[in-house]
């Protein structure tokens, strides 16, 4: 995920990691501008070695063991975070979307299709389960860049 209040600046960088999974010798981890969000059901050890190097970890509780997305959205909100641009997996965009704070999405779309049953989707999460419930794209823009596309929209709630 990362965090923007100027889009030409550095951004803050704030990784989700509910068990500190993250290798310590992670070269982004140097960067001033990484915060790491963690549970209290992190490795106690390995958040005392971060904490020593200097990295900033923010402990944030959730259900089910993960970080909740709310509540890291509220402590970046107190220190003056208000725009979020959200880079990650299925997970962590479905539980943006799960969570009602997605308001705008953008999308790139290229020429390979990959598939499969155990192909991971681009939104996981609880989704919706008809059409009716789905979240919808409005004010719809594209943009082509050689054989990829971008698509971008804001959400409109079901």
């Amino acid at each position: 995920m990362k965090i923007t209040n100027n889009l030409y600046k550095n951004p803050l960088r704030i990784v989700l990691d509910s068990h500190l999974r993250i290798p310590i010798g992670s070269n982004f981890l140097w960067d001033d501008n990484v915060i790491i969000a963690t549970t209290h059901f992190a490795n106690k050890d390995k958040y005392k070695q971060l904490i020593r190097k200097g990295i900033k970890v923010l402990v944030i509780e959730g259900d089910e063991n993960k970080v909740s997305i709310k509540k890291l959205l509220e402590e970046l909100y107190k220190r003056e975070t208000v725009s979020i641009l959200v880079e990650g997996g299925g997970a962590i965009h479905g539980s943006f979307f799960d969570s009602g704070l997605v308001d705008k999405v953008y999308a790139f779309y290229g020429p390979l299709i990959i598939g499969g049953e155990k192909a991971i989707p681009a939104v996981a999460g609880d989704g919706a389960e008809t059409l009716k419930q789905a979240f919808r794209l409005e004010h719809i823009e594209t943009k082509r860049f050689d054989d990829n596309f971008l698509i971008s929209g804001y959400t409109s709630l079901p």
